[in-house]
């Protein structure tokens, strides 16, 4: 999932959940990393880290 930052490199944080999945979408995400995104919770996220961090937790 690391490569995901790439999808969202342009991204102002903090931002929420939707806003992550929809700068992905727009950047070209596969659907793989999009189906990721959308099991993230629903809040706000203060950084990058913060995203990826989440998603590694979610596919242990």
């Amino acid at each position: 999932m690391a490569a995901l930052s790439r999808y969202l490199k342009d991204a102002n944080f903090p931002a929420t959940r939707k806003t992550i999945i929809d700068l992905a979408v727009e950047n070209g995400a596969p659907e793989e990393s999009l189906e990721a995104l959308a099991g993230l919770p629903e809040r706000d996220y203060i950084h990058m880290d913060e995203v990826i961090k989440e998603i590694g937790s979610l596919h242990k």
